[in-house]
């Protein structure tokens, strides 16, 4: 019945107009772009054609779970994850749920021809909350991926504490990449630190871990997941649980820090349980090298994070907001790079892997 009532939404809305020069491929340099699904890359291609990236419809459902499409009458009903678009290429609007939305970015056909290759643009997925995309330009990549699914009442923000953690069964030797949970501290309504320009933590946090996630995913040496990518609230204590549920093989928590004095700086590393040693040492290390930071050394600290995560767990911050000079530094593009990279080659380290 849902698909019959937004046919005809379709056939009243889209039908009223004529078929659309814009049905065929917008103007501007094209652009080959590979595609990561998840943290892994899939033998299929997107394109960017001027600032928009495109995906044929008919390898976003091949290679995304939750996606499929029917074309009737050169109108599309294309289903992501709970979220229905009805469309004819070349059209400004769609439906969604069979509400008629402007849309910037337009799908198109590649001919008129009943084979015709259907781009859909990826920032429709804006409107799809079980689905996330993120464009990384200078590798070429389309980085799709699922945001990790809160399922208990931890998870929806209640910071309570948890029942006793089942003992940890060792895992099978594995033979593929270690998955690795990227937790972006902070946000929503928790800011975390406030800098000394007025900045928060919790931006930089994700920053970071966007970026990282990127150069992960497009490495293909482990395979990432992250716990936010957008500006929302997550308690610690279901931070963990979903890093268990999931069942990562490494928790690395990203954070910035502060202090009352504006004199203090450098760089700090925590673990909880034993497990978790040899990679906050690694990591630390990596980190120091490539920043110069002062050393604060690598701690044994109580945090959720890393007490109830089942998996070697760290949380690294990574410098002072209240100092004025680290914290421009911090958000400078070159020295979150030089972040990235570090913990990247920390984490092939290891994982017994030759670094970059």
């Amino acid at each position: 019945m849902r698909k019959v009532f937004v046919w005809l939404c379709a056939c009243i809305v889209i039908g009223s107009f004529g078929v659309s020069a814009a049905a065929a491929k917008p103007s501007g340099i094209q652009t080959a772009l590979a595609v990561y699904v998840d943290g892994r890359k899939v033998d299929e291609e997107a394109i960017a054609v001027g600032q928009t990236a495109y995906v044929p419809i008919d390898v976003l459902a091949r290679v995304v779970e939750g996606v499929s499409y029917e074309v009737d009458n050169d109108i599309v009903f294309l289903t992501v994850g709970s979220v229905a678009f009805t469309y004819r290429a070349g059209e400004s609007f769609i439906l969604i749920d069979g509400k008629k939305q402007e849309v910037a970015d337009v799908a198109w056909k590649s001919s008129d021809d009943a084979n015709a290759q259907r781009f859909v643009p990826l920032s429709w997925m804006e409107y799809v909350p079980q689905l996330k995309v993120l464009i990384d330009a200078l590798k070429r990549a389309v980085l799709i991926y699922r945001p990790m699914q809160r399922t208990n009442a931890v998870a929806l923000g209640k910071d309570e504490p948890t029942k006793p953690l089942p003992p940890v069964v060792p895992a099978a030797p594995r033979t593929g990449p270690r998955t690795v949970m990227i937790d972006a501290g902070h946000g929503g309504q928790d800011n975390g630190a406030t800098s000394v320009r007025g900045r928060f933590e919790k931006d930089f946090n994700l920053s970071i871990a966007q970026q990282l996630f990127a150069k992960l995913s497009v490495d293909g040496v482990m395979y990432p997941r992250l716990m936010r990518a957008t500006d929302e609230y997550i308690a610690p204590l279901a931070r963990a649980n979903i890093a268990n549920e999931a069942a990562v093989d490494v928790f690395v928590s990203i954070h910035a820090n502060a202090a009352p004095s504006p004199l203090v700086s450098g760089l700090e590393t925590y673990y909880w349980r034993d497990d978790s040693v040899v990679l906050a040492e690694v990591l630390h290390r990596e980190l120091r090298a490539s920043l110069g930071s002062v050393d604060r050394g690598v701690r044994k600290q109580r945090f959720a994070v890393v007490r109830e995560t089942r998996m070697p767990a760290v949380l690294l911050e990574l410098g002072f907001l209240s100092n004025a000079a680290e914290e421009q530094l911090l958000f400078l593009p070159e020295t979150q790079q030089r972040i990235v990279d570090a913990i990247v080659r920390g984490l092939y380290v290891y994982d017994g892997q030759r670094g970059p």
